[in-house]
């Protein structure tokens, strides 16, 4: 089990009301998506194996953007998403 499905696992386990997708990627060493919903508040998390997690929750976020964060381990994004959902927070926006 790899990181992201690491991920996927504590956040089933400690948020069991939370919708869950995880995406593989083609490639072996492509980005794996993990977008978790908590009663319509969600949080996008992308894994890059060897390079982090990329965070997004913003509430009108386009693709190709990026994350809105990069965290380096399995336990502070963990720690970050399960913030993200239980508090209902979106990363501020620059106008």
């Amino acid at each position: 089990m790899n990181q992201i499905e690491q991920l996927a696992e504590r956040l089933a386990s400690e948020i069991p009301g939370a919708k869950m997708s995880l995406d593989r990627p083609a490639q072996p060493s492509g980005i794996w998506w993990l977008d978790a919903d908590l009663h319509g508040h969600s949080v996008i998390t992308e894994w890059r194996p060897g390079k982090g997690f990329g965070i997004s929750a913003s509430p009108s976020k386009v693709y190709g953007e990026g994350p809105d964060e990069i965290l380096p381990d399995m336990k502070s994004a963990g720690d970050r998403v399960i913030a993200l959902l239980n508090e209902r927070e979106y990363h501020a926006t620059t106008p």
